[in-house]
């Protein structure tokens, strides 16, 4: 079996999760530190050592948002393979999911040394937005699957 170390890389994973209000808007982080500063993006994390991308995505959630939500509220979006910005010879497979919240539920800003905002925008906000790279690939690829700009 040939693995990626085999051909000359290494494969990381990580997600993202697509925060949607009830009313269609989505809730983004702005980034203060390390790569991508003033770049917004939507919760973001690696995968732990042995964590399924779905448990990745509901412990990044809880840990940036303060969100915890069950498992069966996550849907997938899609997933993106990119050359990491940082790392030589390394790969990124990042697997995205969206969670709908309630008009109850409202995130929080959890890492306030990661991220110094916390916003609600619409659609047109967003496309207008500075993105990191990971966020802006997964929004041209939600696009093109579903055909639309709308997030619900």
């Amino acid at each position: 079996k040939v693995n990626s170390t085999m051909l000359g890389y290494i494969e990381k994973r990580a997600v993202q999760i697509y925060i949607i209000t009830h009313d269609g808007k989505m809730w983004l982080l702005r980034r203060c530190s390390k790569h991508s500063i003033g770049r917004w993006e939507v919760p973001t994390g690696k995968c732990d050592p042995g964590e399924s991308f779905l448990d990745a995505a509901q412990r990044e959630l809880r840990e940036e948002a303060g969100l915890t939500l069950p498992l069966g509220r996550f849907m997938y979006q899609c997933t993106i393979t990119t050359s990491s910005v940082d790392e030589v010879d390394v790969v990124w497979t990042v697997a995205t999911y969206g969670v709908l919240l309630s008009p109850e539920e409202t995130p929080v800003l959890n890492e306030p040394q990661v991220h110094d905002l916390l916003q609600k925008f619409d659609n047109t906000e967003v496309i207008r937005l500075p993105k990191t790279m990971t966020f802006d690939m997964s929004e041209s690829i939600r696009k093109i699957w579903t055909n639309q700009n709308d997030y619900v």
